[in-house]
């Protein structure tokens, strides 16, 4: 017998929605909603970490890059992926010391993933470090500023020039990751750094922002409209291109994306304990294995950043996403992904434009990336709109 709403209300907090293989009515929703079994794939990964600047300039040194970087090939190594590339200060890799990430550095690797890429190929970059804003050069931007990462040689502006040497800009990297898709490959980009001109929030003793104001390498934006809400980093989406894409954003637009030492009370100082919030919650979720779908493990990373036991300014940092690739399976692995929404009270975040409908039964999860085995309960909808149900 189908549960009632009254049921359904008495989960008081927010749960996530799976469609489920064992569905009553809904075995052709599952078909289209479902990612058929698949072996694991060919995977380049690339990873980014910059820790160390030019201080003289005024850019301050990170200490969670490289630990992102080590974090990051330990997790993947134990996920099957043999092709690690790594740029990164501080990081030893494959026994010997990383090459510097510096801009020609990153662009270089970034040529070179295009090339060695192939039809089917999935292409994973990882970038952690300093992100700021200049001046849009090419006039692309609706509020004239360029988002930008900043490699390892960073230098100071000349004066009136509005843009920071070596910095490599959102149409740089956008350009990069079309070049890897031409060849049909599909790209899943992280960037766990600022690429917001607005310092809204002060950080804490355990907690440190990858953020540069633009002032302190000598570019004034006086005139320049704020920066648009939700903005991707990336240049424009081609989805024409032959190759997907899924990026993860590690903070919104008006957000400063934190590193936070995770040692335990009483054990704060040692470098080894820093690391970026976003990743290292992506990292841990990664670890679990099992096969879910990209906005599964989106959804379940941003539950995470919300851990009561972090440092409460770190939870003030929202990740946002875009691209193709949603309902694939990260990294390609066996199983089946599905997709999920969220839940609060009686209302679905879905609707009849997502295949939910009347008489549909659902497994309730707690977890974003369980799939229904982990179910708490079920649900059956009794009402759906376009993108509402009940």
């Amino acid at each position: 017998m189908p549960l009632s709403t009254s049921h359904v209300v008495t989960f008081k907090r927010t749960v996530i929605l799976t469609v489920a293989v064992w569905l009553a009515f809904a075995a052709s929703i599952f078909a289209a909603q479902a990612v058929d079994d698949v072996e694991p794939r060919n995977t380049i990964a690339l990873l980014i970490g910059v820790s160390e600047y030019d201080n003289e300039i005024g850019l301050a040194d990170l200490r969670g890059p490289a630990n992102d970087v080590r974090l990051m090939r330990d997790v993947l190594t134990e996920r099957g992926v043999s092709d690690i590339r790594v740029l990164a200060d501080g990081v030893q890799h494959d026994g010997k010391p990383s090459s510097l990430p510096t801009r020609n550095a990153i662009l270089g690797a970034l040529e070179q993933l295009a090339t060695d890429a192939t039809d089917g190929t999935l292409v994973m970059i990882t970038m952690s470090g300093h992100g700021t804003q200049q001046r849009d050069v090419s006039g692309d931007e609706a509020d004239g500023r360029d988002e930008v990462f900043l490699p390892a040689d960073t230098a100071r502006s000349e004066p009136g020039s509005g843009t920071i040497p070596n910095a490599i800009i959102d149409d740089e990297l956008g350009r990069a990751v079309s070049a890897i898709r031409r060849k049909g490959a599909d790209v899943w980009l992280i960037v766990d750094s600022c690429h917001s001109g607005s310092a809204l929030r002060a950080g804490g003793t355990r907690t440190a922002a990858r953020f540069v104001d633009p002032s302190q390498l000598g570019v004034s934006l006086t005139g320049q409209g704020a920066r648009p809400a939700k903005d991707p980093f990336v240049a424009p989406n081609d989805e024409n291109l032959p190759g997907g894409l899924m990026a993860f954003y590690s903070a919104q637009s008006d957000e400063l994306a934190r590193e936070v030492d995770f040692a335990a009370e009483g054990d704060a100082g040692d470098e080894n304990n820093w690391y970026g919030l976003f990743t290292s919650r992506l990292a841990m979720r990664l670890r679990q294995g099992g096969a879910v779908s990209y906005g599964q493990m989106f959804q379940a990373v941003q539950q995470d950043m919300r851990d009561a036991k972090l440092p409460g300014v770190a939870r003030l940092q929202t990740p946002l996403w875009e691209g193709t690739m949603i309902d694939a399976t990260v990294l390609g692995g066996r199983g089946r992904a599905v997709r999920q929404f969220a839940v609060n009270g009686d209302r679905v975040a879905a609707g009849r434009l997502h295949g939910v409908l009347p008489g549909t039964v659902v497994a309730l999860v707690a977890d974003a990336a369980a799939d229904a085995s982990a179910s708490i309960g079920a649900a059956q909808v009794e009402e759906a709109g376009a993108t509402t149900a009940y």
